[in-house]
């Protein structure tokens, strides 16, 4: 069964194996190592951990977890204000099939929303690294188990998705 909770602490291995799952997609344009003048592995790896750790220790932090059984699936971490989370760090694995279809599955989404009830959150806004890099793409494109669209704009720098419940 698929769940959402939110976490304390990073769990070391969770975190590795997401993270080494996710980094062709961070090296192909979804995070910005440019940015921050990041080229070796070992060195984002700990800078991404930096970030989740940062973002734990912030009074209105919220890092949330994914899992379906003992399989870890989505790592995320963002700001809590009100009833809105600001999402801004995203690792994502694959299912124990293998897969990541399940982010596009009725239970996926169910679970997210039933998530974000739980912690009284009623919209959230997802900043992205680029413009049209494959997340932006991907939820430009994605209609929800509730097929609702989820609209996009731009402001400054960053892509913003922004969906409201």
């Amino acid at each position: 069964m698929m769940r959402c909770e939110t976490i304390t602490n990073i769990d070391e291995d969770v975190f590795n194996n997401l993270y080494n799952h996710s980094i062709d997609a961070m090296d192909s344009g979804t995070f910005p190592w440019d940015r921050h003048n990041l080229t070796a592995p070992e060195e984002k790896r700990r800078y991404l951990l930096s970030l989740y750790n940062r973002i734990l220790e912030m009074d209105d932090g919220l890092v949330w977890l994914f899992s379906d059984g003992d399989t870890p699936l989505l790592l995320c971490a963002g700001t809590k204000r009100g009833d809105d989370v600001r999402w801004q760090l995203g690792l994502v694995g694959p299912d124990s099939d293998g897969s990541k279809a399940y982010l596009y599955g009725t239970e996926f989404g169910e679970a997210t929303d039933a998530y974000w009830d739980s912690i009284g959150i009623a919209g959230w806004t997802l900043v992205l690294a680029e413009d049209n890099d494959t997340v932006h793409t991907a939820f430009k494109k994605r209609e929800t188990a509730f097929n609702e669209m989820v609209d996009d704009t731009e402001i400054s720098h960053n892509s913003y998705v922004r969906k409201v419940r």
